[in-house]
């Protein structure tokens, strides 16, 4: 089976969550990454006892569906859900949180943050 390693050496665009390892495997396969078909499995899922939500965020960068290793490996499938290390919502006063988006109490707009 063919193995490709891409690892980042310091914090720039090769980290995760960022997306540059991910655009150069995509540049260069063999034909078209499918992300409906694509998945990202990873232990950095913004749990509780988790070091990092980095892989979590990953998968929501470059669009593929998320899992835990317990969930995949062990089809622990009722584990804990992923989540976010950090919140921008507790910093956005007067705000409620819903998926991506923050809706601004009262004033009907919205902000996406593509990135997190």
């Amino acid at each position: 089976m063919p193995l490709d390693v891409y690892a980042a050496c310091a914090n720039d665009a090769w980290r995760k969550p960022r997306v540059a390892a991910w655009d150069l495997l995509a540049a260069s396969a063999a034909g078209p990454v499918d992300p409906v078909a694509s998945m990202f499995v990873g232990d950095a899922a913004g749990r509780p006892a988790d070091h990092s939500d980095a892989d979590y965020h990953f998968a929501l960068n470059v669009g593929v569906a998320f899992r835990t290793p317990e969930a995949y490996f062990l089809d622990d499938g009722g584990g804990e859900p992923p989540g976010h290390k950090f919140n921008p919502a507790a910093w956005l006063g007067g705000t409620s949180w819903t998926g991506g988006f923050a809706t601004l109490a009262g004033s009907g707009e919205r902000l996406w943050t593509a990135a997190y």
